[in-house]
Formats: structure tokens, C-alpha cells, sequence
């Protein structure tokens, strides 16, 4: 699975290998039920610990009826494959809203734990982010897509 940092935060944390590997890993567990362009994703750093922002990118379709529409990516998840992929795992939880005014993150599974040696609260999002921009564009004039 392709990935976009769109992250323009100065307290990213540079892409090391070991969270370019997570990054990586949690592609690989996501299957894609409708067209799906890269992953986006927020990384920061605080008190020794790495926070993972991920989710699917919209698809922009371009022509057709749905001209200038967005397209949320459906997708199946594969849980059990990202947690043996942690060396220990402290919580998960799947939370199918936003818990209030302050969190935006709508629906979206997290997990805490140390992943090759770093301490990592990941969440999944279902959705992108409303000012995310679209991720791919789709010819929606042609009826094979």
C-alpha cells in the first residue's frame, strides 16, 4: 500500500526505518473493497512517545455524473496481523464515532504499545480528514472503474 505524508508539522519526528516499517505494516494489513489511493499520515513526538495518525486517502472522480465528487475507500482490516507485529501491546480500541467536540478523528481503531523498541499510540482512521485533499483521481466517465 502506497503512502503520502501530507504531515507538515515541525514536531514530526523524520521518517526513521522503524516507523516507515509501521507505516508499512499496517498497509499491508488493510484490504481495499473500492479504489484506494495511497495512505496518508500525521506522525508526532512527545514526552517519548511517537503518535501515528493513518488513514485512507479520498478518491476524486473526475468526469462522468460524479464529477468533482470524493469517494471514501471501503476497506477491511486485519487486527490480529498488527498486533503480533508489536512486541507488546498495552490497549486497543475501536471507538465508532468521535467522543466529543474535541475529537475529530471520527470512527477509528488505536493501538498503544512498543513496536521494535518504540513506545506508539497508532490510530487507523475510517476517513480522511475533511482538509485533506484527495489522494486520487478517478475517470469517472469511463464505466470500467
Amino acid at each position: 500500500m502506497d503512502t503520502d505524508n501530507g504531515n507538515d508539522s515541525p514536531s514530526s519526528p523524520p521518517l526513521s526505518d522503524w516507523l516507515e516499517a509501521l507505516i508499512t505494516t499496517i498497509g499491508d494489513c488493510l484490504t481495499a473493497h473500492s479504489p484506494m489511493g495511497p495512505l496518508g499520515w500525521y506522525a508526532f513526538e512527545e514526552e517519548g512517545m511517537t503518535e501515528l495518525i493513518i488513514f485512507p486517502k479520498t478518491v476524486l472522480f473526475v468526469g462522468g455524473e460524479m464529477d468533482g465528487e470524493l469517494g471514501v475507500p471501503g476497506f477491511s482490516f486485519d487486527v490480529q496481523t498488527l498486533l503480533k507485529a508489536f512486541e507488546r501491546v498495552d490497549a486497543v480500541q475501536w471507538n465508532s464515532q468521535g467522543m466529543g467536540p474535541h475529537d475529530e478523528d471520527g470512527a477509528h481503531f488505536s493501538i498503544e504499545g512498543i513496536f521494535q523498541g518504540h513506545e506508539v499510540w497508532v490510530r487507523i482512521l475510517a476517513e480522511a480528514p475533511e482538509d485533506e485533499e484527495p489522494g486520487m483521481e478517478i475517470d469517472a466517465s469511463d464505466s470500467e472503474w
